[in-house]
């Protein structure tokens, strides 16, 4: 299987065009094939190609998926950097360390995080090389509306993973699930400046890894586990960027097409659910309102819930009652 590595190397504004390198990396011997591409891009978005090495048919799909990620880097606000480690100790904190140095839509990945986190500080289990894990940089205005970039966050996971024919529900507020268990974990954390905030928003998404832990293994799955194939990391990156791109603008506009997602595929609407790992009695779980905060039913009266700890039984194929 080859990997496939993007890289805009000019752009000319002036006669519109961009000419890219494509290179081909072979992981079973490690050989090197570099391509480069020049795109011709038209005001009615559509445009013609030359390639450099080897027949225009042969290249036709990778200068197409060219286009559509300059398209994607240059025009959008999300992921127009994107810095990849091989090893990081966790990508939200080298973010809350280095926000003041870094472009909103920034996106930091790691093939390996050593000390990824969730809410409550729960450690992530990474399985190295084998998951998406990844955070996103975020300067915006002050707002009541910041916690609902967890939905945004949320939708546009749900919209990447059922683009690939994965199934999956939503659990309020950080949760994707597939069939009672858990293949994804997002993480928003906020630093308040004086007239703004820096947001990071940390995605764990289990892409390839076929094994957990025997405390996991009732718990988590991954997409290769549901499928029964493998991915290009890098690629369900790009992917998942798009729709990240699709949903922020939605947003930042105003519109809540995203929370319409949240709420049509909500894993928690309609059931009875404990707010705190200690209580006795449940409540019922009405809705989403648009601030993100879950509507609940306590006692026949209304209430809105903002913590983190929601659970209920039997949820991540185990009988424990909390997993927020």
């Amino acid at each position: 299987m080859t990997y496939r590595h993007i890289h805009i190397i000019e752009e000319n504004i002036q006669y519109n065009l961009i000419i890219v390198c494509f290179l081909y990396i072979n992981r079973s011997d490690n050989s090197r094939q570099k391509k480069n591409f020049t795109i011709n891009k038209y005001k009615n978005k559509e445009y013609s190609v030359f390639c450099s090495i080897g027949s225009r048919r042969k290249y036709l799909y990778d200068m197409v998926l060219c286009y559509n990620i300059y398209k994607r880097r240059r025009l959008f606000m999300i992921g127009k950097k994107i810095i990849w480690f091989d090893k990081i100790n966790s990508t939200n904190r080298y973010i809350k360390n280095y926000h003041k140095n870094l472009e909103s839509g920034t996106i930091i990945a790691a093939k390996h995080q050593t000390a990824g986190y969730g809410r409550l500080q729960r450690y992530w289990e990474d399985s190295a090389n084998n998951n998406l894990t990844f955070s996103l940089l975020l300067k915006l205005p002050l707002s009541e509306r910041i916690s609902l970039l967890t939905q945004v966050t949320a939708a546009s996971v749900y919209k990447t993973l059922k683009e690939l024919n994965i199934d999956v529900s939503i659990k309020w507020p950080n949760d994707i699930i597939v069939d009672n268990k858990k293949i994804c974990g997002i993480l928003l954390e906020t630093i308040l400046e004086k007239k703004s905030v820096s947001v990071t928003i940390g995605i764990g998404l289990n892409v390839n890894a076929l094994h957990f832990t025997k405390e996991l293994s009732n718990k988590a799955t991954s997409m290769a586990l549901e499928t029964g194939s493998k991915y290009i990391l890098e690629d369900i990156l790009d992917l998942l960027i798009e729709n990240l791109n699709i949903y922020i603008k939605d947003y930042l506009e105003g519109k809540d097409d995203f929370l319409k997602i949240c709420r049509k595929n909500s894993y928690l609407i309609g059931k009875n659910v404990y707010l705190n790992k200690n209580d006795i009695n449940s409540v019922l779980v009405k809705d989403i309102d648009n601030l993100g905060r879950l509507v609940v039913l306590d006692n026949n009266k209304e209430e809105k819930y903002t913590g983190s700890e929601v659970s209920l039984k039997n949820i991540y194929g185990n009988k424990e009652k909390n997993y927020g």
